[in-house]
C-alpha cells in the first residue's frame, strides 16, 4: 500500500482488494474493475470512489494497521482480547478515529472523505471485522 500511495494516482484505480484469501481479493477487485468501466454518471463515479476507499480503509487501514493497535489498546486498558458490553462503544470510537487518520494518508481522498461519525461498528462484536459508512466532506 505504501508503494501504491507513493507511485500511483489512487483515484484512477479501477479496483483494489487485500482480503484474507486470493479468491476474495481477486473476486472483489475484478468485479469492482468491471463496474468501474461501466460507471458513466457522476453518481456512479462517486459510488465507485466510495467503494474503492472502503476497500483501502478496511483491507489496509483496518486489517493491516488499526486492528493490531486496537487489540493492544484493548489489552492495555481492559485486559481483554475482545470487546464486551462495557468496552464496545469506546473501542468503536477509537477505531473510527484511527481509520479517519488512514483516510488522511490517502492522496486524493484526504480532506474529501471521512467515516460517517458514529457509523463504525464491529458486526460480530469482535475485532476481526469492522464496518463503517463513508461520506464526502
Amino acid at each position: 500500500m505504501e508503494l501504491l500511495i507513493e507511485k500511483v494516482d489512487l483515484l484512477r484505480l479501477a479496483g483494489f482488494g487485500a482480503w484474507n484469501t486470493a479468491g476474495n481479493t481477486i473476486g472483489t477487485a475484478l468485479a469492482q474493475g468491471c463496474a468501474a468501466l461501466l460507471a458513466t454518471t457522476p453518481a456512479q463515479r462517486i459510488a465507485h470512489l466510495r467503494f474503492l476507499l472502503h476497500r483501502f480503509v478496511e483491507d489496509w487501514g483496518y486489517q493491516h494497521v488499526v486492528r493490531r493497535a486496537a487489540h493492544a489498546m484493548l489489552e492495555r486498558t481492559a485486559g481483554a482480547h475482545e470487546p464486551d458490553d462495557t468496552t464496545i462503544g469506546a473501542i468503536c470510537r477509537w477505531i473510527e478515529t484511527h481509520l479517519n487518520a488512514r483516510i488522511g494518508a490517502l492522496p486524493g481522498f484526504a480532506g474529501h472523505w471521512r467515516i460517517t461519525p458514529g457509523s463504525t461498528h464491529l458486526p460480530w462484536r469482535r475485532l476481526f471485522e469492522v464496518d463503517f459508512a463513508l461520506e464526502m466532506v
